[in-house]
């Protein structure tokens, strides 16, 4: 692949990452206002206090892990093949998270999540391909379906058991949390 071709893969996902977090801003903004009579401010604290007492090794680790999930579902839904560029972006992605949660046994995780998301991403687009330049069955486009949404909700599953794992080191969480065992 040229230079060319990379730097438009990068391109194209830097703006539908500008786009998604700015949704989430947006969505954030007008569910998260500072109202009184709001239901929703306890949630915002919650969020909030999550972040909070954080070092930045673990608030890196957790940037680079919605990222990793955005590149995800925007490989999932991209129309292009998916090329070298993409296993080393998704390669890059998780060993840097194994690398700032400061944990062999994350990064050696990350690993080979990377390799079974890259697998899953493949056989996605293998079925897409079928359905397109071969036949229409609608058994295929039910498990290409089907394959889709076990991505999203492997991807999704494994952000939050990062965000949880990350967190938990926490020394205020893990407190609080003993002392909820305890009674």
């Amino acid at each position: 692949m040229t230079i060319n071709g990379v730097m438009t893969i990068l391109f194209k996902f830097f703006i539908v990452y500008i786009l998604f977090t700015g949704l989430l801003e947006v969505i954030g903004y007008f569910l998260l206002d500072k109202r009184k009579g709001n239901e929703i401010l306890g949630i915002r604290v919650n969020v909030f206090g999550l972040l909070m007492e954080l070092d930045n090794m673990t608030l890196l680790a957790l940037s680079v892990a919605l990222i990793r999930y955005i590149f995800v579902l925007w490989c999932l839904f991209d129309s292009s093949s998916i090329s070298f560029v993409h296993i080393l972006i998704l390669s890059v992605f998780s060993v840097s998270f194994g690398l700032f949660s400061r944990s062999i046994k994350n990064l050696l995780f990350e690993i080979i999540n990377a390799g079974a998301i890259y697998f899953a991403l493949v056989s996605s687009r293998l079925l897409t391909n079928y359905l397109v330049e071969v036949r229409y069955e609608w058994y295929v486009y039910a498990g290409d379906i089907m394959l889709k949404l076990f991505i999203i909700l492997y991807a999704t599953f494994f952000l939050l058991r990062n965000i949880l794992n990350s967190v938990v080191k926490n020394k205020y969480i893990r407190r609080e949390r003993s002392d909820e065992e305890d009674s």
